[in-house]
């Protein structure tokens, strides 16, 4: 049922704009580069699209995910859990699990590192830890690849929307060549709209796109930081020995 009326609404959404973009009529304004009609064509059309491709479930995760934290906020985090490593080793060897835990609070660690250590302080076995380790990041993965493919899926559908909303335009410019007052509105939709296809398909979404795939990455690379550090703690090594793997496992910035 939700499925249903999500699809729905995309169609609807999708209607309304179209309409929108017919029966609105004016000028660009700001410099010539804002032009409601367009507007209502590239942008309503996107999201109507965005909104029948994309599961129900997944579609408040994926504008908060994609609009908000940027990669190198998470490349910020990953080295600094890199640097406290062996702070945390020691913290687990000496005093426990439930003070890894408090440290980890206190320096505002990613929330992965909060579950190893609550897991670590209830005595999970490190064998369990990984395994749920392992789940989370294939769930992850998973997500940010259905991301990933809905942002490249609207980023070759944009310049499409806006050529068709140049021939609408130019279509309604035809049709009404006696009609002069129409025709500067009629050739700002069929030039503005192809500027607005443009513009998100190449401009605003691809670095998105790129900033998408860098966290997957950087995810990736934590993940393997952590099943490390697990394996260090498990075997019982000294603290100092991560330095060198660390350096092995370093990855270079996109």
């Amino acid at each position: 049922m939700v499925s249903v009326s999500k699809n729905l609404l995309g169609i609807a959404c999708m209607v309304v704009s179209l309409y929108l973009a017919l029966t609105t009529s004016g000028m660009p304004s700001f410099g010539g580069v804002v032009h409601m009609p367009s507007i209502y064509m590239v942008f309503g059309i996107l999201t109507g699209i965005a909104l029948l491709v994309m599961d129900a479930v997944d579609l408040k995760r994926f504008i908060r995910f994609t609009f908000s934290l940027s990669s190198d906020k998470n490349l910020r985090q990953m080295q600094s859990s890199e640097k406290s490593f062996e702070m945390f080793a020691e913290v687990y060897a000496k005093d426990g699990g439930d003070a890894l835990r408090q440290l980890i609070i206190e320096k505002k660690m990613p929330r992965i590192w909060n579950i190893v250590a609550t897991k670590l302080a209830i005595n999970v076995p490190i064998g369990d830890i990984k395994d749920i380790l392992d789940f989370q990041i294939q769930r992850v993965m998973v997500r940010l690849d259905q991301d990933i493919t809905t942002l490249k899926q609207l980023a070759t559908l944009a310049p499409g929307i806006g050529m068709f909303g140049t021939v609408l335009g130019l279509i309604h410019m035809l049709t009404s060549l006696q009609e002069f007052e129409k025709l500067g509105a009629n050739m700002s939709l069929a030039l503005i709209t192809t500027l607005y296809g443009v513009f998100i398909g190449n401009i605003l979404l691809v670095p998105i796109i790129r900033s998408v795939e860098k966290r997957k990455l950087y995810y990736l690379k934590n993940h393997s930081n952590l099943i490390y550090w697990l394996d260090h703690v498990e075997q019982k090594k000294p603290a100092f020995y991560m330095k060198t793997r660390l350096r092995d496992l370093d990855v270079k910035t996109i």
